[in-house]
């Protein structure tokens, strides 16, 4: 419900600077969705970038995510209330991002079925789920959270998650 004089004030800067940067709350709303997918994106890569071991790259690489997800929890609220009102161009955009995630996650998953011969169905799908799973304590954190601290579910989502995907005694 903002109007672009509202952002201008609230940044701090006049609504013509504003609008050398975006021509619409639209376009403001894309560079959010951009700013949050790239940082959930690098800093997942960045954790796991000398890791060799498949296993091992899965645990940080998901233990991060969900670690990130956990410190952008209103951003990730706000993303999913105003994804609606993304341009479609800008959704797709965004979604490509988003696709590049789960292909870095589909990738470990891919070694790991390699290297341990651990029988992985699907790892498309597989990979799509750890990183949407990774959203279940954000999405249902006003139902956990008077309940369980935010390491607890970090440490229920690493065991029941990774549990089929990795070797016995790796989670």
């Amino acid at each position: 419900r903002a109007t672009v004089r509202d952002i201008a004030k609230a940044a701090k800067i006049s609504i013509g600077s504003l609008y050398d940067y975006i021509s619409s709350k639209e376009d403001l709303l894309y560079l959010f969705y951009e700013i949050f997918i790239l940082t959930y994106y690098q800093e997942v890569v960045a954790i796991t970038y000398n890791i060799k071991d498949p296993a091992k790259k899965l645990k940080s690489a998901y233990k991060t995510l969900l670690e990130v997800g956990f410190s952008l929890e209103d951003e990730i609220l706000f993303g999913w209330t105003e994804a609606k009102n993304m341009k479609k161009k800008h959704l797709k955009e965004i979604l490509k991002l988003e696709i590049e995630l789960v292909t870095f996650f589909r990738e470990i998953l891919e070694e790991i079925k390699t290297k341990y011969q651990i029988k992985i169905e699907d790892t498309r799908l597989a990979a799509n789920f750890l990183v949407y799973s990774g959203m279940f304590g954000i999405l249902r954190r006003w139902a956990l959270k008077p309940f369980y601290t935010q390491e607890q579910i970090i440490n229920f989502l690493m065991e029941t998650q990774l549990k089929p995907l990795l070797p016995p005694g790796e989670v």
